[in-house]
């Protein structure tokens, strides 16, 4: 007598549940309980306080999930994209040392941020002092740890 051949179909579709799970359980920065969703707590030490937790939270559950925050990381994006643009007077995509003393912060300083001395401050510029600038809040945050 031979003996019946199990489908393994039902095992592929457990073990890529099992995968999916995983993927979307793993943490994002921040998430200190490990759940993948931001509690107030847990947001407030990451920002710092500096954007309320009810402006990403845009399902009202109490948590800040994946989703939340990428569509919160893509409408920031472009908001700094239109700065850029609206602070771009003459619209070549660089900004020159007037355009940039027209809308800069006073702490911020041109010569610092022209890397390349080259009379302007292009994307490649700004992005580098995104990274700085988040680079010295991860310190902050982790020396505060």
């Amino acid at each position: 007598m031979q003996m019946p051949i199990r489908p393994r179909r039902p095992f592929i579709a457990l073990f890529a549940a099992l995968l999916l799970t995983q993927a979307h359980a793993q943490t994002m920065p921040g998430d200190s309980d490990g759940d993948g969703l931001l509690s107030p707590a847990e947001f407030a030490a990451l920002s710092g306080g500096r954007v309320p937790f009810e402006r990403l939270d845009t399902n009202d559950d109490g948590f800040i999930d994946r989703d939340e925050r990428k569509a919160f990381r893509r409408a920031a994006k472009a908001k700094r994209s239109d700065r850029f643009a609206a602070a771009d007077s003459d619209g070549d995509g660089v900004l020159s040392r007037e355009e940039f003393d027209a809308v800069a912060p006073a702490e911020l300083n041109f010569d610092e941020l022209d890397t390349n001395a080259d009379g302007v401050i292009d994307v490649d510029e700004r992005n580098a002092l995104r990274r700085q600038a988040r680079e010295r809040l991860r310190n902050r945050q982790e020396s505060s740890l």
